[in-house]
């Protein structure tokens, strides 16, 4: 689970801005919002970020995904660069500087922080921290500090001593980092088994899970049924659809014609026109194994009183962007299973209202360590009090400068938000910010 990302020089955000899941003292919608992973601390369960175009939101969501690639798809070259690194452009200084993230997130059971701070050529600095808890005591250890020689282009790595590393050990690691790899991505060409780096590495593949364009997601599906080998995702998603009022009564897998695979890959390459959809795309490549395979949906008449000869199918193509969106989040979530965080951009896109707010809904019933991380222009939610805690609401604003800032609905005097009727009323109205100046 998130508790904490931050991003400095970023694309619009120029200063460092912070989103943090560590919940408040408030009580409200404890049991379905709050959990603690580790060493009891708070941590929510969602966060929902509102602001107007052009302000940040879908910055965010493409920061993860940027830093999910650059951590799962290291580089076998020297002389790559990361050509969708893009610092803020309106400063003089800004473009010049590094890029910094870092994220603070629970995996197995112990506490990563973790720091990565790069320009378009290299990585400059990078640090990873682990906090466990032995017989009711907590300890932070550092699992490697690395810098790395511009001008000699070569890594330079200092590992913690809890890790036991042998010298050899720590020198085939250092070789295969090279100066526009992360260590991270250095440990997945060697052949070495590191617990702690097995773990961040593990979670940044498979338990933070960005939402594709809806015209890619529908690729990912073949493969995620088809690697479910008793059918236990397939009948929690049909239930999860049907729950939803779809009249789907099953999922079919069939070969792709030519003609079929022609068109995909148009669709394909047309889609990765768009920067922010190659980086979400690429986050995402171990899904995309089944590209042969063309996913049909299987409808029928709501009720099980009728037979085979009611039911038709549809390839998913010709089904509307509404049911392909749905579809597409509910499968994803699914992945997640009790543990994982899923970040969607823009939750409400080809949706109906009564949707969003069921899917809102449905994970928060599913409980466990799941998070979701939306950004949304839906300010109808916030008429729904009964459906989330004033803590995960999130907002962007852009400067005068042309730079954007994020904050909470936290960062509010709480006397002025204790006293506000309406959350959407106030935020209708510009009281919050996050909306357009028109």
């Amino acid at each position: 689970m998130i508790q904490n990302f931050s991003i400095r020089n970023y694309k619009i955000f120029k200063d460092e801005v912070e989103l943090s899941l560590l919940a408040t003292k408030s009580k409200e919608l404890e049991d379905f919002y709050v959990v603690k992973p580790f060493n009891n601390k708070r941590v929510l369960r969602a966060a929902f970020i509102y602001g107007p175009n052009a302000s940040g939101k879908s910055t965010i969501v493409e920061a993860l995904a940027f830093l999910k690639n650059l951590v799962t798809r290291p580089f076998n070259s020297k002389e790559e660069t990361f050509e969708d690194l893009k610092p803020f452009l309106g400063d003089s200084k800004a473009r010049e500087m590094n890029t910094q993230f870092k994220i603070t997130f629970v995996s197995s059971g112990c506490l990563y922080s973790y720091t990565v701070e790069l320009n378009k050529h290299y990585i400059a600095k990078e640090e990873l921290k682990v906090t466990r808890t032995v017989n009711k005591r907590s300890r932070t250890y550092v699992v490697y500090r690395r810098t790395t020689d511009s001008k000699k282009k070569i890594a330079k790595v200092n590992f913690g001593k809890s890790l036991g590393l042998t010298k050899d050990q720590e020198a085939s690691l250092t070789h295969n980092t090279l100066w526009n790899n992360t260590v991270l991505g250095g440990y997945l060409k060697t052949n070495l088994a590191i617990e702690d780096l097995d773990n961040v590495v593990n979670w940044f593949q498979y338990k933070l899970i960005l939402s594709f364009p809806t015209d890619i997601t529908t690729l990912i599906i073949p493969g995620i049924l088809k690697s479910d080998r008793h059918n236990v995702r397939k009948k929690r998603l049909l239930a999860f659809l049907n729950k939803a009022d779809f009249s789907i009564k099953d999922m079919r897998i069939k070969r792709a014609s030519e003609d079929s695979l022609k068109g995909f890959w148009k669709q394909l390459w047309e889609s990765l026109q768009d920067s922010s959809n190659q980086d979400i795309a690429k986050t995402n490549l171990p899904l995309l194994t089944f590209l042969l395979d063309k996913l049909y949906i299987v409808h029928g008449p709501r009720g099980s009183q009728h037979g085979e000869e009611a039911l038709f199918e549809l390839p998913i193509e010709e089904e509307s962007r509404g049911t392909v969106k749905f579809l597409s989040l509910a499968s994803l979530l699914l992945l997640l299973q009790e543990e994982g965080a899923l970040v969607v951009d823009e939750i409400e896109t080809s949706l109906h209202p009564d949707l969003v707010e069921h899917f809102i809904k449905e994970f928060v019933l599913l409980g466990g360590n799941t998070q979701l991380i939306a950004t949304t222009h839906y300010r109808e939610l916030l008429k729904n009090t009964e459906l989330f805690r004033k803590d995960v609401l999130w907002f962007t604003e852009p400067t005068e400068d042309g730079s954007a800032e994020l904050y909470s609905l936290r960062d509010f005097d709480s006397r002025e938000i204790k006293n506000l009727t309406s959350i959407y009323n106030a935020y209708k109205i510009g009281k919050l910010g996050g909306v357009p100046n028109l």
